[in-house]
């Protein structure tokens, strides 16, 4: 019978919260190539490759990285597609993080999608799933925790930062700028769509839900 990763890791929420990475493991170096050919095997497991591809909507160029059998964006959309924002009216905080996008908005690159449950799921299958996101996050940029780093190692170079997320309406107040980051997923549940949420407290990736209005950020994957 297939397990759904996604559910089950919904399960141990409230234990993740309280784990932190304490690692300092610096990431391998990542081998370039275009995104039409294959890159050399690493001797790690899983080679770390990747390189760049052009959004031809407005020339903006992206990291891409190779994980499992995949190829995702090493970064957050940026795209301004209408309705998206920077969090604060700030662009700063695009350049950063990327744009904030809601559900319906999400428009990824052509040759890209955002990914669904089973996707997700791949990835972090791919990579183990008891220290997902320490392997995943950023090693620079998250807060820390508890007199610990909230970063990671980011192993695979998929360079996850903590951007902020934003309810419905007005900008207002904080929304763990530093602490969370947050992504959504193609996959949705009831009214809801599923998100995938990282944070500096904790060493596991979660699945969640929220409303298809809140302001996420996005990450591609290739079609």
């Amino acid at each position: 019978m297939k397990i759904n990763h996604f559910l089950l890791l919904t399960a141990v929420l409230c234990f993740s919260l309280f784990l932190s990475c304490t690692s300092t493991i610096e990431p391998p170096p990542m081998q370039s190539c275009s995104t039409d050919d294959e890159c050399p095997s690493s001797s790690s497991n899983i080679a770390v490759v990747g390189g760049t591809f052009t959004d031809t909507r407005d020339s903006r160029d992206y990291k891409w990285v190779k994980i499992g059998e995949q190829k995702w964006m090493a970064e957050n959309l940026k795209y301004a597609a209408e309705g998206s924002k920077c969090y604060g009216n700030n662009e700063t905080n695009c350049a950063t993080y990327g744009r904030l996008y809601d559900w319906a908005t999400v428009a990824c690159p052509s040759g890209w999608h955002l990914p669904n449950n089973d996707e997700w799921s791949a990835l972090i299958t791919a990579i183990g799933w008891e220290t997902a996101a320490t392997k995943l996050k950023a090693n620079g940029g998250w807060n820390d925790y508890n007199g610990k780093s909230g970063n990671g190692t980011n192993d695979f170079g998929f360079s996850a930062l903590p951007g902020p997320f934003s309810v419905p309406g007005p900008f207002s107040g904080s929304t763990n700028q530093g602490s969370e980051g947050y992504w959504w997923n193609a996959s949705v549940f009831a009214t809801e769509a599923f998100i995938l949420n990282m944070s500096s407290s904790g060493r596991n990736v979660i699945n969640n839900s929220r409303s298809k209005d809140f302001l996420l950020s996005v990450r591609c994957v290739k079609n």
